[in-house]
């Protein structure tokens, strides 16, 4: 039986995602009891725009997530911890750039400083 908090926290592919994701964003890693545990450390003790970013990005993960486990299980897929983080950036670099209101940031700045980018 697969759970939810095995498939999007602690099986090895989700956590090297997370552990990628959370370095990305200057954040130290934590093991949280659950996956919406995960989403209250990202938003917990942030302005608006900032909490905006990290449900965003924490919407990016689980999306991404259950989109290449369905791939492996359904469509002969492949594990590609690398890929999968690059593609997280990018969804979430568009979604962002997508409901912004100022100034767009490119996507080498996100890929950079996506904090940066969220405080404009």
């Amino acid at each position: 039986m697969e759970y939810t908090h095995h498939l999007f926290i602690y099986c090895d592919a989700a956590m090297t995602v997370w552990k990628a994701i959370l370095d990305w964003l200057n954040l130290p890693f934590m093991f949280p009891h659950n996956l919406f545990s995960m989403l209250n450390c990202l938003a917990f003790n942030t302005g608006k725009k900032f909490r905006k970013g990290m449900v965003m990005i924490w919407n990016a993960v689980v999306w991404t997530l259950w989109r290449r486990r369905n791939a492996i299980i359904f469509y002969n897929g492949r594990r590609d911890d690398m890929e999968a983080i690059e593609e997280i950036k990018v969804l979430s670099w568009k979604w962002w750039s997508n409901q912004a209101k100022v100034a767009h940031s490119l996507l080498y700045e996100w890929r950079m400083e996506p904090r940066m980018c969220m405080a404009r």
